[in-house]
């Protein structure tokens, strides 16, 4: 029994090893896992907190659907070759509608590192692409429609007199960016300006450049939508799991 494989020094030596060996990766999948399970957790609040902001998006993109229709409408009319433009519509066009994205909580998801832990590949591709893509194309669209905004309001003041600024009041209880009563103002143009601004080459140039714009915003707009549809459904599908 003393001179026994267990007796000798270098085995003890070699089983010390293999126990600390043992005992360290124990240590390190251990953390690994607590860290996993960390990352799990920060990855549902966060998938949480992005349901949250895709619900003030899709307000966002309701109203900004609705104001880009509206103008439109406004801007189709004008170009009937026998429409004689009233104020009512010079006023409808003249307007943009800006976009700021809701990405707080899915920059805080990639700035963790909590966004590598979603399980559903088509969530995780379509999350980065509606974040990027969808929210990059719809900021320089948004750009491009205060620009000609800008353009418009600049020739119009240039070039055509207001004869007054009327008042408006109004009452929207569905509009989720204003208040439920509110007021203002508009321009009122005389009949000789009315009828120059039918006639002018110019303007006429601008507010067909902003009907293309417009019309493009619109369709990328309704398309973010439907991806913010299909965002919320795959979370909702991720978190139960």
């Amino acid at each position: 029994m003393k001179n026994s494989l267990l007796n000798k020094p270098a085995f003890r030596y070699i089983f010390e090893i293999v126990v600390i060996v043992f005992s360290v990766t124990l240590s390190f999948y251990i953390q690994k896992v607590l860290l996993d399970r960390e990352k799990i957790e920060l990855k549902n609040i966060g998938l949480m907190g992005v349901i949250d902001d895709l619900r003030r998006d899709q307000a966002i993109f309701n109203q900004t659907i609705g104001s880009l229709r509206f103008r439109n409408r406004k801007l189709d009319t004008i170009f009937e070759p026998n429409y004689v433009i009233k104020p009512s519509t010079i006023n409808g066009v003249r307007g943009y509608f800006g976009y700021i994205p809701q990405d707080r909580n899915f920059n805080s998801m990639v700035s963790t590192g909590a966004v590598e832990y979603i399980k559903n590949k088509e969530l995780f591709n379509l999350i980065h692409t509606y974040y990027t893509t969808h929210s990059i194309l719809l900021n320089d669209m948004a750009g491009q429609d205060e620009k000609n905004y800008n353009l418009i309001t600049d020739h119009l003041n240039d070039k055509y007199y207001v004869k007054a600024t009327r008042m408006n009041k109004y009452t929207n209880g569905k509009n989720p960016l204003f208040l439920k009563k509110d007021s203002f103002y508009v321009y009122d143009y005389n009949i000789e300006s009315l009828r120059g601004m039918k006639m002018d080459k110019k303007l006429l140039s601008i507010l067909g450049s902003q009907r293309i714009a417009a019309r493009n915003y619109l369709n990328a707009t309704k398309k973010a939508l439907a991806v913010n549809k299909e965002l919320k459904e795959l979370i909702d599908s991720e978190l139960k799991e």
